[in-house]
């Protein structure tokens, strides 16, 4: 049969299919090369239909939703994949740590790292109404700060699968952040133009400002609550939004030692231990 015309009528019993082998792939850290391509989106819709099912799977489990991330956020990532927008996917609450943690390298198959500046929203973001602007989104934001996100891609190299769907279904490849401390007052730091410094192991991995997601953090975030409320969801206080990363992609190992830190935003780090 052809796998096109497959996924192409993907049915709610693929989807739900789909959403337990995923599941049970992430739990066992399987590779993503060996998902089903019966069961594999071939577009981003497919792909957030699923995302929606195994979000279902983790809260029957008893684990919420405590943040969203957006992918693909700067313009050079859009156009290294194919994909002229960005991407989101949820970040689960018990994944959620603050800085100074310890990753234990076993619980990824290949673990790397982005540095990002993060909101934590103050004021309910509710779904299903009017577009939202960048001022109505800042004025629902409580504090900001400087943010490691987690991800396993589980051996694709990052790499865009099948079109984007089995990326988008896998939670963008989330597996958690962590979070510096909270600025609070923010509206007062130019976000754009805030510069995050990486520093892997003592070395400098370099630099990326504020203005490489959609050209400020907030309209990063606004494109997420916009498209959060057309999926029927809404952006809770108390949720963290990861904006996007400022540089490149960083793949840690046992041993590794990575911290970002910025001028108003200050320090964020994590080890990497067995």
């Amino acid at each position: 049969m052809n796998v096109r015309r497959m996924a192409e009528s993907h049915t709610t019993e693929q989807v739900e299919q789909a959403a337990v082998r995923l599941l049970q792939d992430r739990d066992a850290c399987v590779a993503l090369a060996k998902f089903p391509t019966n069961l594999t989106p071939l577009t981003l819709s497919q792909g957030y239909q699923i995302q929606d099912q195994l979000i279902k799977k983790y809260k029957s489990r008893g684990d919420g939703i405590g943040g969203w991330k957006v992918g693909l956020a700067s313009r050079k990532m859009q156009k290294a994949v194919g994909i002229p927008h960005p991407i989101e996917g949820p970040i689960l609450a018990s994944l959620i740590r603050q800085g100074g943690t310890h990753l234990s390298i076993n619980d990824y198959l290949t673990l790397c790292v982005e540095a990002e500046i993060a909101f934590v929203v103050g004021e309910d973001i509710a779904a299903g109404e009017k577009l939202y602007t960048p001022e109505q989104v800042s004025a629902r934001i409580e504090t900001v700060a400087v943010a490691i996100e987690i991800a396993d891609d589980r051996g694709s190299n990052n790499s865009v699968l099948h079109g984007g769907g089995l990326n988008i279904a896998n939670f963008v490849h989330n597996a958690g952040c962590v979070m510096g401390n909270p600025v609070q007052n923010w509206s007062t730091i130019d976000l754009a133009q805030e510069t995050l410094q990486i520093t892997l192991n003592g070395y400098s991995m370099g630099a990326g400002a504020g203005s490489e997601v959609l050209g400020n953090p907030i309209n990063s975030a606004t494109w997420l609550a916009n498209n959060l409320s057309q999926r029927g969801y809404v952006l809770s206080a108390g949720s963290i939004i990861m904006t996007g990363c400022v540089t490149t992609t960083i793949w840690l190992n046992e041993g590794d030692s990575l911290r970002v830190e910025s001028k108003h935003l200050g320090e964020v780090s994590v080890k990497v231990v067995r």
